[in-house]
């Protein structure tokens, strides 16, 4: 696994609080890290496992399933005896003709809030790998994304996942994490958006979203190196921004991820997102790095840009 190391050096600013929040009801009854005691099958199709369903009409027969539930060393959460497996999403095995029927494919899954509170967070550990640079291989590279929904499929928060970046990377990185409201992303002329960020092919990252009683958003990330069960510190990109219109921190009615092809349905990408894991929690978070105010960390396998003064 290739990891890149960056400094993101500055001065220590203010604390901000945070508390467990006992009111809220949280409806989900977890992935568990996709472990086969929950339904999922080891070297096998996501569709139907678990509550787990998709829009994409290739879920058998020599198209296959763009979701593929298996054990992956150095990425799958723990050992392989103990069960668990993780998601390989988009063009993983595009050479055997496991393809898309649609342009941009997606998997959903039930979960919803009730109560008054101060809010909910959801956690995603997962990872992106880029398409084949072999000649004769689709080196086309997709986007992907991961998103909080009502029942309806209406975005109340979604980061994406940037692979077709055409010169826009952030400091050199393979993709872009971005933070994208009612499907416009945002940029630091959004003031809740505090830095740019890129990503890594093949390091994990875990990204936390925070839902607030006041209806906005903090959405914060790490890498995390599974093996070893280590971490860098959490850091902050978006900090108390806005939901998707009309939505609000009692909305959630699904987390889903999704697949849209760069090139169209006649050109997919043999490049692919691996879900480890989604869990959703009542308890607010602790503080991530909040970059206006400061917080160094040494970061492993992400990049930033700090926004313009």
């Amino acid at each position: 696994m290739k990891l890149k190391t960056l400094l993101l050096a500055s001065v220590f600013g203010g604390l901000f609080l945070c508390s467990a929040n006992a009111a809220i009801t949280i409806n989900w009854d977890g992935v568990n890290s996709f472990n086969t005691a929950d339904g999922y099958t080891a070297s096998g199709f996501l569709d139907g496992k678990a509550g787990w369903v998709t829009n994409d009409p290739y879920t058998s027969g020599p198209t296959g399933d763009v979701g593929y539930t298996v054990y992956t060393s150095g990425y799958t959460n723990s050992t392989q005896a103990s069960g668990n497996l993780n998601v390989l999403f988009g063009g993983y095995d595009l050479g055997n003709g496991i393809e898309p029927g649609l342009a941009n494919s997606s998997y959903s899954r039930s979960a919803s809030v009730s109560g008054e509170g101060s809010g909910y967070q959801v956690t995603w550990r997962l990872g992106i790998q880029g398409s084949s640079t072999v000649p004769g291989d689709s080196n086309t590279n997709d986007t992907f994304g991961i998103a909080l929904q009502n029942v309806s499929g209406d975005d109340i928060v979604r980061i994406g996942f940037d692979t077709a970046l055409a010169g826009t990377e952030v400091n050199g990185s393979d993709f872009n994490i971005e933070w994208l409201v009612n499907g416009v992303n945002q940029t630091t002329e959004n003031l809740a958006m505090l830095n740019l960020v890129g990503g890594t092919y093949g390091t994990v990252y875990d990204i936390r979203m925070y839902v607030s009683a006041n209806n906005e958003v903090d959405v914060d990330t790490r890498s995390v190196n599974v093996p070893e069960g280590t971490t860098t510190p959490w850091f902050k990109f978006v900090s108390q921004g806005e939901l998707g219109t009309g939505l609000n921190v009692n909305s959630l009615g699904q987390v889903a991820f999704n697949w849209e092809l760069t090139g169209g349905i006649n050109d997919p990408g043999s490049n692919y997102m691996q879900v480890i894991d989604i869990t959703v929690a009542a308890a607010v978070p602790e503080p991530g790095t909040l970059a206006l105010l400061g917080l160094g960390l040494a970061g492993l396998g992400f990049s930033r840009k700090r926004k313009a003064a």
